[in-house]
């Protein structure tokens, strides 16, 4: 060795052969132990190999990538011709003729039209079809020298700040022009304006906005982003005088604008929203504008708006207790770099959210509103532009109601369905589908009594595509009066109950096309008149869920300091004083905490604090030969006692591993014949966006919106479905190993239209978002795919979401934003094709004090006790401080989605509480996957190919470094012989 040092050459081998082997034991440990989960989500999971033939109970009708994508593309652009909504239709400017209509397009975005959002639920990379190729393939002819200006950035300018594809940025996004990235209107030269004169039949006008993950839409004192920006007014108006046959705007927005302008503008001839129409829906963009599809088939649009498009949304109660720009939402203590912070949001509009507002406004005859300077008085058609459930056709519809006189005057008791048959007749020209509406009325007692909206939606149907004259009866089933019972949280009416009630007195049900019964020209003859059924004294009292036959208590009212979801809350919006309990931002005073140092240091600094009730946790058996097999468990009941057994044979380690290690998977305990899993995002299909090997070629959906604004249970089965036969064809480079976990569908609520994330939302309404996702859950089940329902819950902002304290009544919580949770649960489970496993994904937020995730009365209370839920729970990505693992699996959470091996909690063999929930835990991982498509037949695992690959690198480098080593020692001794034997 001396000789070797000496030795330059030596020298040089020995430092970087050294160096080399170091590194190189590093990079394998560690990508072998600490970051393999990590490793396989970017190059490829392990390997799995069937033993033999493949055996499944779900039937695979797709064999190839292509055959499902097709598929997938089909099934989005049916959700796009049901879900785009035409707002307005000025002296039925539409349909247009293709043969007859040269058209020109205007609007940067025209060329770069977002098709989804960012972050999980977007769409990364995916080519899309523009509205170009639509309008191509349609027949109709447009301006190429616009859209040639509008891709030369230097003649049009850059276009929008931030695109869709970026991920995580928009928090950087000021109120300025470049958000949407408009051209403005001096740019324009007497060539490009020229041009459209042999285009002058119609001009389109696209109007883009976008959203995303991790940021809210901007908006500041005295102006928001959801109205019409100077530029783009500027171009309409210009458009305007050119002397078009027809002027359409189109709208490429999941969220609302302001357009009460636009819409009475008599120079503005049609408005359609499409919202985010994924990878293939634009594909119907063309079609809806001459009335035919493809194929020749005539139809009309019947998609319906699923939020309130107001005229001013500064008027929202909601607006003053939302994001951060109206002049800070944080609790504070002391000032610059030491200064200590939690933000917070207050949900002060109590349940007066989106329609439930406007239509209790308009019903109350005190119509003062606002505080203050934003004091106004109330006029409904003022206020609203287009009402919820609203949206034009190009044929007409009458209704009657073949059972009135079996319901009118009906008295209700507890377990009393009604069922409306409404008789729906095409008498127009032109064939369509109609959505008809079942809303209530309940009695409102006044001061003092339960919150209660004028409206609220209890039932929709549509109809299949009715040609001229056709007829469909249509039936809607409200299964009992605890489908709009109020939850009287605190016994305001005084009776001494607090729970779900339906109060006595009249309540009554409008057959409608929208909230509020406004004319949308769609429908014959005036408004149907309301059905009206009685509650008798003193009214019902819903102790138990009808369900599951659980007690309901109150879970955040009434609780010890720091658990009561509402006890930050100022005044709370009141029907009875719309003036006096109007929301209002917390005073610097509210938000100074002084004096609370250790509350806000338990918040900054978050310790493991599970609230699980106390029990006397014997230690479980673990580690057991009991010889039974995962596969004998399938079809089980979750109760069936064989389960015991077979957790009674997992060791702790199988139990941390499968717990800790879920990350767009679920872990194999190969022994015992546990398969690993696939799980990925997102809302518009299998989207794993932080760029995995295992999902590829697969369909980008249209958002949330636009699937809900078709109002078609039956769209959502056949999209559900098609996700599930993208599932079961799967991984084809890794032996065909399917898609199994989906985190999705989105449920939280658009409880304001600024919601960063409203795009992977499916409305402002509880009822309609649990029963589509209930639709979409079935028909992914149907292929054996289990979804994981997302952000449960009150996630309805992305500004501070990671662990921001959300104060809200227990009312609210119950009636809006778990009730869609409540509903796709107890929907997907109910009738002879129930569903018998699903996830759910907590969210990042806090119901007061308490992280949601780490919560044992949301999780296992309410969700498994209250509504019956058999499947899994897992967390959002845990890269947050608050998201402590031991709570998590102490409330009733299963999966950890970490990839780092950072933040875990590892049980404590000699805990008989840690092996419990841990055991729990994994029987209700075992159980999703045991109903899932992830049960072929027999199998084994494998190294994942990069592991080969970096073993086989391993080899050459040894070997290389040996032949080397072998090279220069023989010349240093070879050196060394002669230098001895010339001295010698």
């Amino acid at each position: 060795m001396k000789e070797l040092w000496k030795n330059k050459a030596g020298r040089i081998w020995v430092i970087v052969t050294a160096a080399v082997l170091v590194l190189g034991i590093l990079i394998n440990i560690l990508a072998s132990t600490q970051f393999f989960d990590m490793v396989c989500v970017f190059l490829g999971e392990p390997q799995v190999k069937l033993l033999g033939e493949e055996k499944s109970d779900y039937i695979k009708e797709f064999t190839t990538k292509e055959e499902s994508l097709a598929n997938g593309n089909k099934v989005s652009k049916e959700i796009c011709e049901e879900g785009f909504v035409l707002l307005k239709n000025k002296d039925g400017a539409l349909p247009l003729k293709p043969a007859e209509t040269r058209i020109s397009v205007f609007g940067k975005n025209s060329v770069d039209m977002a098709i989804g959002g960012s972050g999980s639920g977007g769409s990364v990379g995916k080519e899309a079809v523009s509205i170009f190729d639509s309008l191509t393939a349609s027949g109709f002819t447009f301006n190429q020298t616009l859209v040639d200006f509008y891709k030369d950035k230097d003649a049009s300018g850059a276009g929008r700040e931030r695109n869709t594809s970026d991920l995580n940025t928009g928090s950087a996004l000021a109120l300025t022009e470049d958000f949407v990235g408009e051209t403005s209107i001096d740019k324009y030269t007497e060539a490009v304006w020229g041009s459209c004169q042999e285009f002058k039949d119609a001009a389109l006008i696209v109007i883009t906005r976008i959203g995303g993950e991790g940021f809210d839409l901007p908006r500041s004192a005295t102006d928001h982003i959801l109205k019409l920006r100077p530029a783009e007014k500027a171009l309409i108006e210009k458009v305007k005088t050119l002397d078009f046959g027809k002027v359409i705007l189109v709208l490429n927005t999941p969220a609302t604008l302001e357009l009460k302008e636009i819409n009475a503008d008599d120079g503005v001839d049609a408005i359609l929203w499409t919202g985010f129409a994924g990878g293939n829906g634009m594909s119907a963009f063309g079609e809806i504008l001459k009335g035919k599809t493809l194929t020749g088939v005539e139809f009309s649009p019947s998609g319906k708006t699923v939020d309130t498009w107001a005229a001013n949304f500064m008027r929202n109660p909601a607006w003053e207790n939302f994001g951060a720009a109206l002049g800070g939402d944080a609790y504070t203590r002391g000032t610059g770099a030491v200064a200590q912070k939690a933000y917070f949001v207050d949900y002060e509009e109590g349940v007066y959210v989106g329609y439930r507002f406007y239509e209790t406004a308009h019903a109350q005859s005190n119509k003062n509103m606002g505080a203050g300077a934003g004091a106004y008085t109330f006029n409904y058609d003022d206020e609203v532009v287009y009402p919820f459930g609203y949206g034009l056709s190009y044929t007409k519809f009458a209704w009657e109601i073949q059972n009135k006189s079996e319901i009118a005057g009906k008295a209700l008791t507890a377990n009393t369905s009604l069922t409306f048959r409404v008789k729906v007749t095409n008498t127009g020209e032109y064939p369509g589908r109609d959505v008809v509406q079942l809303y209530v009325a309940p009695p409102y007692k006044g001061a003092g009594g339960i919150e209660k909206p004028a409206k609220v939606l209890v039932g929709f149907a549509k109809t299949k595509l009715l040609l001229k004259d056709a007829s469909e009866t249509l039936e809607i089933t409200v299964s009992s009066p605890y489908e709009f019972a109020s939850y009287d949280y605190k016994d305001a009416n005084a009776n001494g109950f607090k729970g779900y009630e339906a109060e006595s007195g009249n309540y009554s049900f409008y057959i409608s096309n929208n909230a509020h019964n406004k004319d949308d020209k769609a429908h014959d003859g005036a408004p149907l008149d309301p059905i009206t059924c009685t509650v008798a004294a003193p009214g019902i009292k819903y102790e138990k869920d009808p369900a599951t036959g659980t007690t309901v208590v109150n879970q955040y009212t009434d609780q010890e300091k720091g658990f009561n979801s509402d006890e930050e809350l100022g005044s709370i919006l009141s029907r009875a004083n719309w003036t006096g309990t109007w929301p209002a931002r917390r005073t610097a005073a509210e938000k100074k905490i002084d004096d609370r140092l250790e509350w806000l240091s338990a918040l900054t600094n978050p310790k493991s604090n599970p609230n699980r009730p106390a029990q006397n946790d014997a230690m479980p058996a673990t580690g057991k030969s009991h010889g039974v097999k995962f596969s004998e468990l399938k079809g089980l009941d979750y109760k069936n006692q064989l389960w015991e057994k077979f957790l009674d044979q997992l060791t702790v380690k199988e139990m941390n591993a499968l717990v800790n290690k879920g990350a767009f998977k679920t872990m194999p305990v190969s022994r015992l014949g546990v398969p690993q899993t696939i799980a990925a995002d997102g809302p518009v299909g299998w989207c794993n966006f932080l760029g995995g090997t295992s999902i590829y070629d697969t369909c980008v959906y249209p958002c949330q919106v636009v699937i809900s604004s078709t109002w078609n249970i039956e769209r959502l089965y056949d999209m559900g479905k098609a996700i599930g036969n993208e599932g079961l064809v799967g991984d084809i480079n890794n032996g065909g190993t399917p898609y199994t976990g989906w985190y999705a569908p989105g449920l939280n609520i658009h409880r304001t239209p600024f919601g960063g994330r409203n795009f992977e939302y499916y409305s402002e309404d509880a009822l309609l978002s649990g029963k589509l996702t209930a639709a979409i859950v079935k028909g992914a089940a149907s292929k054996g795919v289990y979804t994981d329902m997302k952000h449960f819950a009150l996630n309805d902002q992305e500004t501070h979401r990671g662990g921001v304290l959300t104060w809200a009544t227990e009312q609210s919580m119950r009636e809006i934003y778990l009730k869609a949770f409540e509903i796709a649960v107890k929907t997907a489970k109910a009738g002879a094709d129930g569903v018998k496993v699903m996830g759910m994904m907590s969210s990042f937020n806090r119901i007061g004090e308490r992280w949601i995730g780490g919560d044992y009365r949301l999780l296992t209370t309410i969700l498994r006790g209250e509504w019956g839920f058999e499947g899994l729970v897992i967390c959002d990505f845990n890269t947050i401080s608050h998201l402590i693992v031991k709570d998590m699996v102490y409330a009733g959470g299963d999966i950890n989605l970490e990839m780092t091996g950072v933040r875990v909690y590892k049980p404590k063999s000699g805990s008989a509480a840690d092996v419990t929930v841990f055991r729990q835990a994994c029987k209700n991982i075992l159980y999703t996957i045991v109903n899932s498509n992830a049960m072929r037949g027999e199998f084994k695992m494998t190294m994942p190919t990069w592991q080969i690959l970096m073993f086989i690198t391993d080899a050459v480098l040894a070997a290389g470094f040996a032949v080397w080593g072998f090279f220069v020692i023989r010349k240093i001794f070879s050196r060394h012989r002669t230098k001895i034997e010339v001295q010698s």
